[in-house]
């Protein structure tokens, strides 16, 4: 249902924190070192080269081969270049896009260690915050985006994904709270023209589905009907919708929702949950026995915090084979 919103919010790319100069003009510069340059100096200038040659691989989309420049940048230059930091930041990425969490994570750490300025500690903490959940430390995450957060409070990205990270502890009142603020963040800046739309409707679901879940269905329909106009096939925002429409009770209108939602993506197991859920409720019990199934089927390697709803949807199970 949810997912981090970092790649939508921050810097377009996978990784332009730095400007990435062009391959054209890596020829008319010279790929050796001056033989006059001072050891120290040309030890920056190699770290320069690799932090170029990096990035530009992995504008190409070589992220693998990426990697070894961006840690010898992080070798020659000096702990005092500014362009240290944006190299250790890089280097998190790279492993962070390649699913390599742990070395992600320390890659940022080493970079927060150099007291870099604000900005970039920030985007530093919120990063490292996506790899610590990434690695199942959901605190350790939240703490670090809550200092990113305090270092950039404007920055919509950190609050919507300190949102989704609420969500998944299952903490819908202070998930609403933080999605709120990215909304309102989002809909006041006059930057990323064109990832808003898309990153809006991302939040305005969010933020709908933690108000359904904490007892306020008709102000998250709301929240949701406005994410649907900006992106009317979204699954997960159809799957949304059904919800918060079967806690007002209308069930009927749910499975409407439930049934667009798993059309567009049938493996989505939440949708199942939920469809049988409302199927049970208008007492279709045989649909709703095959849609338990189908959840307890398609989430059968999920995460811990499903276990709850695969033993509800079990029960059910038996329940329901007890009145056919």
């Amino acid at each position: 249902m949810y997912r981090t919103l970092v790649l939508t919010l921050a810097l377009t790319g996978l990784l332009a924190v730095m400007p990435i100069l062009p391959a054209s003009a890596l020829t008319a510069q010279s790929l050796a070192l001056p033989e006059t340059s001072a050891p120290g100096h040309a030890q920056s200038q190699l770290g320069t080269l690799n932090l170029i040659l990096a990035e530009e691989l992995a504008s190409q989309g070589q992220v693998l081969a990426s990697i070894p420049l961006f840690e010898q940048a992080t070798l020659h230059l000096d702990d005092a270049d500014a362009q240290k930091p944006f190299a250790y930041l890089e280097l998190g990425l790279a492993y962070s896009a390649l699913d390599r969490f742990v070395p992600a994570a320390g890659a940022y750490q080493s970079a927060l260690k150099l007291n870099p300025v604000a900005k970039t500690a920030s985007e530093l903490h919120w990063r490292l915050g996506l790899a610590l959940n990434d690695l199942g430390q959901t605190q350790n995450a939240l703490a670090e985006l809550m200092q990113a957060s305090r270092l950039d409070p404007k920055n919509p990205g950190i609050w919507a994904d300190m949102g989704v990270l609420h969500a998944n502890e299952k903490q819908f009142a202070a998930s609403a709270k933080m999605s709120q603020q990215a909304i309102t963040l989002l809909e006041a800046s006059e930057s990323l023209s064109l990832s808003k739309p898309e990153a809006l409707a991302e939040v305005l679901n969010n933020y709908g589905y933690a108000l359904a879940k904490s007892g306020q269905p008709a102000d998250g329909l709301s929240a949701i009907e406005r994410s649907l106009a900006l992106r009317p096939a979204s699954a997960a925002t159809l799957d949304s919708q059904g919800y918060a429409l079967a806690q007002l009770g209308r069930h009927a209108e749910a499975v409407t929702a439930y049934e667009k939602a798993l059309k567009i993506e049938p493996t989505m197991a939440e949708g199942w949950l939920h469809q049988a859920q409302s199927l049970e409720a208008l007492g279709n019990l045989k649909e709703a026995h095959s849609a338990y199934e189908r959840f307890l089927s398609l989430s059968e390697k999920a995460p811990a915090s499903v276990l709850e709803d695969r033993a509800l949807a079990q029960a059910k199970l038996l329940e329901i084979k007890r009145q056919l």
